[in-house]
Order: structure tokens, then sequence, then C-alpha cells
């Protein structure tokens, strides 16, 4: 019998355990989330929408 797990399920595991202990971690949880994963994807999304304007012209 083989246990396949993968990562994103036991740091979802342990973040909820974190917060469940200690609720102030939410909002730094939040704020590196917000910086880490998501800054970089509205960065590449407006250059994206940009450069499509551009050659629609």
């Amino acid at each position: 019998m083989y246990l396949h797990m993968t990562i994103g399920p036991i740091v979802s595991l342990l973040a909820g355990i974190l917060i469940l202990v200690m609720p102030r971690l939410l909002n730094y949880i939040v704020a590196v989330y917000l910086i880490v994963i998501r800054s970089p994807r509205t960065v590449r999304q407006r250059r994206v929408s940009l450069t499509r304007a551009i050659h629609a012209d």
C-alpha cells in the first residue's frame, strides 16, 4: 500500500492549526500571500493587457 501526499494539503493543515492557535498569524499569512503570490501575477497580467492594447492598433 502506497501513501501519496502532496505538499499543498499538508501546508494548508499546518496553517489552519497555527491560525487556530494564534489568530493574529492570519494577518501575516494573508500579507505574505498577497505580496509573494498575487503581486507578480497582477504585474504580469497588466503587462499582457498593455501588450495586447499596443498590438491591437
